[in-house]
């Protein structure tokens, strides 16, 4: 006993959208790679990109570019720039708020004697 089965369109249709998903989801699990860098394909002299997987293996379209592609490819963050200009002088702050009170300071050793002072003039009561 045997099974067939009628290829209509609308089977076509629901295989072919079964198969962007299956792809769609493996790209999404392993585009970018491990080292965070993007493959992709562009098309010369029109610019449409795809993005690739280059460790599928070499048989799989998703794995290379065609020759009528180049193939590109860059990382989700870039190499820092060089540091840029200083800027202008801003504004001065607002004045903070007052400190707590520091400890007292310990006292002090005692100063010497001042030296004598002249005579002073006697007042007599008359």
């Amino acid at each position: 006993m045997s099974v067939r089965v009628r290829l209509t369109r609308k089977r076509v249709v629901i295989l072919v959208a079964v198969a962007g998903l299956v792809s769609a989801g493996v790209a999404y699990a392993t585009i970018p790679d491990g080292n965070k860098v993007f493959t992709a394909c562009m098309l010369k002299n029109v610019g449409t990109v795809r993005l690739i997987d280059p460790s599928l293996p070499a048989a799989n379209p998703m794995a290379h570019c065609t020759s009528l592609e180049t193939q590109v490819s860059w990382s989700q963050q870039g190499q820092p720039g060089p540091t840029g200009p200083a800027g202008p002088q801003g504004q001065p702050g607002k004045d903070g708020l007052n400190g707590t009170d520091g400890r007292d300071g310990t006292n002090g050793t005692n100063g010497t004697n001042g030296t004598d002072g002249k005579d002073g003039l006697s007042v007599t009561n008359a």
